[in-house]
């Protein structure tokens, strides 16, 4: 049976044309009994009204949207949630175990309209502690790198090179680590406007940024973990 839903969303699926009619109406109504300076004072009280019942709305329905993935997400991955008051490690966190280590999920939040200004994070154990990769799509300002003598390792295959600026300090490790298996897995990776893989300090991290709702927390999780464990299977052999 569908879940029924809550009275917020129920709310945030309500059509708001009625409204935005009516509060037209009024506006006119006022303009022609009281004048047009009076029926733009009553459309900024109107549109300050919305604001001030609208964005508490919205920022309660992406947070129950949130809790409702989290809880989805430590359904299938086991572990404990948290919430971060103080958020230098993320706004929420889920930490499980994955084979031989332990996986922490974060979500990182930050104000502002920047694109990627909001992220998520999977962090793993990664056994050498000396290698260094990082792998991020190519863009305007990788290609200006790239002409400037930035580096850019390839791996000698074509599509994935292209597609792909791939930095580190071990460029015959990084070409055993990017087998095509591992070039799959990346390609199925959610999200990737901006993303990112990276190898330092013994931390394995990927990272997907968005805007507003973000990707699938499960989804996310999911196809990170298969990133990894490819990795790590090529790193053995």
């Amino acid at each position: 049976m569908p879940r029924q839903q809550t009275m917020l969303q129920k709310l945030m699926n309500t059509d708001v044309s009625l409204f935005l009619m009516a509060g037209a109406v009024l506006v006119c109504v006022v303009g022609y009994f009281f004048g047009f300076m009076v029926a733009l004072k009553t459309l900024g009280g109107v549109l300050i009204g919305l604001f001030a019942i609208g964005m508490p709305l919205l920022l309660m329905h992406g947070d129950e949207l949130e809790t409702e993935q989290l809880d989805a997400a430590q359904r299938e991955f086991g572990g404990r949630l948290r919430r971060h008051l103080i958020p230098l490690q993320g706004s929420r966190s889920l930490t499980f175990e994955h084979q031989d280590t332990v996986g922490r999920f974060s979500i990182h939040r930050r104000s502002g309209n920047s694109v990627g200004s909001s992220w998520l994070e999977l962090r793993l154990r990664w056994p050498d502690r000396r290698l260094k990769l990082n792998i991020t799509p190519q863009n305007v300002l990788a290609r200006t790198g790239q002409f400037f003598g930035m580096q850019d390792i390839t791996i000698g295959r074509e599509g994935f090179d292209d597609r792909y600026v791939i930095r580190g300090n071990d460029e015959e490790m990084i070409r055993q680590l990017l087998s095509r298996r591992v070039q799959r897995a990346i390609y199925a990776m959610p999200d990737q406007t901006i993303f990112g893989i990276r190898i330092q300090g013994g931390i394995w991290r990927a990272r997907a940024g968005y805007r507003g709702q973000p990707v699938d927390f499960r989804e996310f999780v999911a196809a990170g973990l298969k990133v990894y464990d490819a990795m790590r299977r090529d790193a053995k052999n």
